[in-house]
């Protein structure tokens, strides 16, 4: 299941990302393979009527990347079905094309889906802590989402370890007064 959902994720990111100027080729061999209601389809063959219209081959590429979103979708909430409403904490195959830790909990930009791993810990987030990463890992997160350490746990450890501190200096300043 899980070289299945990378798959199907590499492959809509892919078909956003990378397609010829005229979008035929490789757009109608997807379209052959996927799925689409009687309305997509008839804007779909509209679009090829045109020639080399730009306009229908983008219109077609972002039909299809919507279609294969869907299929994504789905392979992420049949995980989260099995794995107790958890999103994958990796996505097998995509290390080569995400950066490492952005891949954990794919999916939870989709609330309704599944949850992040070890929330109330993490969170989900569309966009890097500081900025945001460039690429294909850019576009992943953006599309997905991923599972971060939520700032809450930074400043709440933070605080903790700022009373602890202060509580034992009163404390050792009590003993030494008295």
């Amino acid at each position: 299941m899980a070289p299945m959902l990378a798959l199907v994720i590499f492959a809509s990111l892919s078909s956003a990302l990378a397609f010829r100027a005229d979008g035929k080729e490789e757009v109608n061999s997807i379209h052959q393979h996927t799925e689409h209601t009687a309305e997509e389809s008839s804007q779909l063959h509209a679009s090829n009527a045109t020639g080399d219209d730009i306009d229908g081959a983008i219109a077609q590429a972002s039909m299809v990347h919507q279609q294969m979103l869907k299929v994504a979708k789905t392979g992420i909430t049949g995980y989260a079905a099995v794995n107790g409403a958890r999103c994958p904490t990796s996505v097998p195959g995509m290390n080569m094309a995400v950066e490492d830790g952005y891949d954990y909990g794919a999916g939870c930009k989709w609330q309704e889906t599944c949850l992040c791993p070890n929330s109330p810990y993490y969170v989900c987030a569309t966009t890097g802590r500081i900025s945001n990463p460039s690429g294909f890992t850019g576009v992943f997160i953006s599309t997905f989402g991923y599972c971060r350490m939520g700032w809450w746990v930074f400043v709440g450890g933070g605080a903790l370890v700022v009373m602890l501190l202060t509580v034992m200096y009163f404390g050792i300043m009590y003993y030494i007064i008295k």
